[in-house]
């Protein structure tokens, strides 16, 4: 049977097929809009992927801001005076395995001026540490040497240490401070010429010898 026009619009009539489905003819046009379709859609769900992606360059970055952020932490770790830089290796005195004791000093100074001094020890051990110190105030010496390795200045020369016993207690982490200056003087009170000296620090136990620190370089003026 002939289909014909029918309906206001005058379409065609199709036959009809099984299922009562009417089949879509695909036509040129139809298949570029599918394809386009589909192009959107693999790119949609290509942006998740990329957002987690990192950016050229960025591990790199990252890893110079952790490296900065290090050092940053490095250099707060073990505030001093003004001047007072974090020591180098020569400076270092490890006592058995739960102490370090470091002295710190400027490395150049002007002639004249009082050069900052500190001592410090730290328990790196992951245990608390008993230490039995000397006097009513913590006794501590400095040793200031020449070029020649002469003792030109001494923190304690003449001083008498009261025979007290004190008992300290250095937690895990923890960091005993002690600071003091050198005028830039002799013991007979003459002033020091320019040149480079040593500094070296010494803290009296209960122990026939003291804690030592390792030697720290002065410069004075030049």
């Amino acid at each position: 049977m002939r289909s014909g026009r029918s309906g206001a619009f005058g379409r065609r009539a199709t036959r009809p097929v099984a299922g009562g489905v009417r089949p879509r003819r695909r036509t040129r046009a139809g298949r570029r809009s599918g394809m386009a379709r589909a192009a959107r859609l693999a790119a949609l769900l290509s942006l998740p992927f990329a957002a987690c992606e990192p950016e050229p360059g960025a591990e790199q970055v990252g890893a110079r801001a952790d490296s900065l952020a290090a050092a940053v932490h490095r250099a707060d770790a073990g505030p001093g005076p003004a001047g007072v830089p974090v020591p180098e290796d020569g400076s270092m005195a490890l006592i058995g395995d739960s102490l370090r004791f470091t002295v710190h000093a400027p490395e150049r100074v002007a002639p004249g001026e009082p050069v900052p001094i500190e001592l410090r020890l730290e328990n790196t051990a992951p245990d608390s540490v008993t230490l039995h110190l000397l006097g009513r105030e913590i006794a501590f010496d400095i040793l200031v040497r020449d070029a020649a390795g002469a003792v030109v200045w001494r923190r304690l020369e003449g001083a008498v240490i009261p025979q007290i016993l004190q008992v300290r207690f250095l937690a895990p982490g923890e960091t005993l401070t002690l600071r003091d200056a050198w005028p830039q003087r002799t013991n007979q009170d003459a002033p020091v010429p320019p040149g480079t000296y040593t500094v070296e620090g010494a803290l009296p136990t209960d122990a026939p010898e003291p804690f030592r620190t390792g030697a720290a370089t002065v410069r004075v003026g030049g």
